[in-house]
């Protein structure tokens, strides 16, 4: 690693953190922080749901959405990353990555912005997640997206914007799903 390469001081302390949730959203934090300027990366995907269901899901990676892939790989090898494929792996971290889309499917004025220790970190909104997780159910007949898209919308029901939820569902083809979802009876049904 060269002089003008070393790693951020923010990243002296991520072993300190517990590897999952918060280590990567401090990460996410981390990397936002020295990407070049311009839009930075959200948080999308598995590592959203975990946040937004308080850790009822949990998963490993993070996956973002960023559209500048060149700087992010960049970055990511000069820290030390490892690239298989889409994703990066960061051993001694037990950081894994991928930045699957280069631009978010659905609002961004509806992301949510968290502050973890100092650091931004931006992710997807509760609303268009659960769009995410119903397409999921519908498009690739998953059980488990049906679950947790019912999991999501009981853990935010009284802040969902159903009139959003509706206008999107009807875009993507997931008005019936959606219904059963707000009667609460997604769960309920034989698949």
């Amino acid at each position: 690693m060269s002089e003008d390469e070393r790693l951020p001081p923010e990243l002296d302390r991520i072993l300190e953190l517990p590897p999952g949730l918060r280590r990567n959203l401090y990460f996410v934090g981390v990397l936002s922080r020295y990407l070049p300027p311009g839009p930075p990366p959200i948080v999308v995907g598995g590592q959203a749901l975990e946040l937004y269901t308080l850790g009822q899901y949990a998963t490993q990676d993070v996956d973002l959405v960023y559209g500048r892939r060149g700087e992010l790989d960049r970055l990511l090898l000069s820290w030390g990353f490892e690239r298989s494929g889409r994703h990066w792996t960061h051993n001694d971290w037990q950081i894994a990555l991928e930045a699957p889309d280069e631009t978010l499917a659905g609002d961004e004025e509806r992301v949510t912005i968290l502050d973890i220790e100092g650091l931004e970190v931006r992710v997807i909104g509760y609303e268009d997640l659960l769009i995410d997780r119903l397409n999921a159910a519908v498009h690739w007949d998953s059980e488990e997206d049906r679950q947790w898209s019912a999991r999501l919308a009981a853990n935010h029901e009284g802040r969902l914007d159903w009139e959003y939820l509706r206008r999107r569902a009807e875009e993507e083809g997931l008005t019936e799903l959606l219904d059963e979802i707000q009667r609460g009876t997604a769960g309920d049904s034989p698949h």
